[in-house]
């Protein structure tokens, strides 16, 4: 299987050469999903996609306006979700303070003990 189509559907002759030429297909998105994906490592397998790198930074800043896009219609589709978030997190400040004041108690005690 090509990893290559051609630009236009009509097939047509077109005056500009860049018409006719093979684009890489777009990078599945499966490609991105892996838990342990690696930008640096993903790029190297790309050696042999015959693209400019301003094409790919285009390609790729393209797919990451389409994900900003994506999760902005996720958050306005459960948007009363998303609102109750916050009041599911209230009284959460008590445990918070506990901690904080905890932690300022343990501070204490190390500045004590090197202060000895």
């Amino acid at each position: 299987m090509s990893k290559f189509y051609f630009g236009g559907a009509s097939g047509s002759v077109s005056s500009d050469d860049e018409d006719n030429l093979p684009y890489p297909e777009a990078l599945p998105r499966s490609d991105f999903l892996a838990p342990t994906f690696s930008a640096p490592a993903y790029l190297s397998t790309l050696s042999d996609r015959h693209q400019t790198l301003e094409d790919l930074r285009t390609d790729l800043r393209e797919r990451s306006q389409a994900l900003s896009k994506e999760l902005l219609d996720l958050v306005n589709t459960n948007y009363e979700q998303f609102l109750s978030l916050g009041s599911d997190l209230k009284g959460g400040e008590e445990k918070v303070e506990d901690v904080r004041v905890g932690l300022l108690g343990f501070k204490r005690g190390v500045e004590d003990v090197r202060g000895k």
